[in-house]
């Protein structure tokens, strides 16, 4: 079985003025479903929700605009901000 590991990095608290350590807990990708608003959302293995928005200028993934382009992304990994903080996984059917 495949398990992905924590990338131990550091970050800024600037609000302490200190270094702190934080954890990037890659995961992949496994699904995607649209919101409420219609904005791609993909579902990775983890059990987390993550947005996967295309909205230029301040965020540019074309890809997720087409079926082809979020097929190609199944399995490619993304920082799960929410394992980072020990999230339990979302809840309900995204279908």
């Amino acid at each position: 079985m495949w398990f992905s590991s924590p990338r131990l990095h550091y970050g800024s608290d600037w609000a302490r003025g200190r270094l702190t350590l934080c954890w990037n807990m890659k995961k992949r990708i496994v699904g995607f479903h649209l919101d409420d608003e219609q904005h791609w959302v993909a579902e990775l293995e983890c059990g987390h929700n993550q947005h996967v928005r295309h909205n230029p200028p301040w965020t540019i993934r074309p890809w997720v605009m087409t079926e082809e382009g979020r097929d190609r992304a199944l399995g490619h990994e993304l920082n799960c901000k929410k394992c980072d903080v020990g999230a339990p996984p979302d809840q309900g059917d995204p279908h």
